[in-house]
């Protein structure tokens, strides 16, 4: 079962959901650490976060950071769809993130708005934050995807970690466990 489970993790990465158009390399991508270029901001962009169960989640962005409430010194942005292969395989490699770090606040922002939101969340057994604020979502994203400079087309699954509401890295299309879990550690340490 294992040894399906990896193959199957292994022929969505090679899959992904998107067509890309740069022909750089997925893991090159995803080890990149860059050094954030904040945005110009007048004043803080604040984005409030809802569940189906009707728990909020705040996203706010100052010119330093990003302050979220509830807050934790790690936070996992995750953008996903219902729809896409590879994203359903990263929510497999999340849920073992989570067991193993649990000072990690993984946040689930989910961009298409699925009328079984609910079965979708039950189905995968997700534990973490997943916000169905459809609209809200799709603002968080391109303020994000901006911010990290992602390409335009809104690929998914894509992740931003930070530590301390500060850019730490982003990954664009699927990650295995090992390059997060090390990224993860790596951001503990400094």
């Amino acid at each position: 079962m294992k040894k399906l489970l990896i193959l199957f993790l292994i022929i969505t990465l090679f899959a992904g959901c998107q067509k890309k158009e740069h022909t750089e390399d997925k893991s090159e991508i995803s080890h990149k650490v860059q050094t954030a270029q904040h945005l110009p901001q007048k004043k803080a962009k604040r984005f409030i976060l809802r569940d189906l169960n009707g728990t909020t989640f705040t996203i706010e962005q100052s010119q330093e950071k990003f302050l979220f409430q509830p807050s934790k010194k790690l936070t996992l942005l995750f953008f996903f769809t219902s729809w896409c292969p590879s994203c359903k395989a990263q929510l497999i490699e999340l849920k073992e993130i989570q067991k193993k770090f649990p000072e990690l606040a993984i946040i689930g922002i989910l961009l298409n708005q699925p009328s079984d939101a609910k079965e979708f969340v039950r189905k995968f057994s997700i534990d973490f934050f997943v916000s169905t604020s459809y609209k809200t979502n799709n603002e968080v994203a391109s303020h994000i995807y901006k911010y990290v400079k992602a390409p335009g087309n809104i690929p998914v699954p894509m992740m931003v970690l930070l530590k301390d509401g500060k850019y730490f890295v982003h990954y664009l299309g699927a990650v295995p466990y090992e390059i997060i879990a090390s990224d993860i550690k790596r951001a503990k340490e400094k």
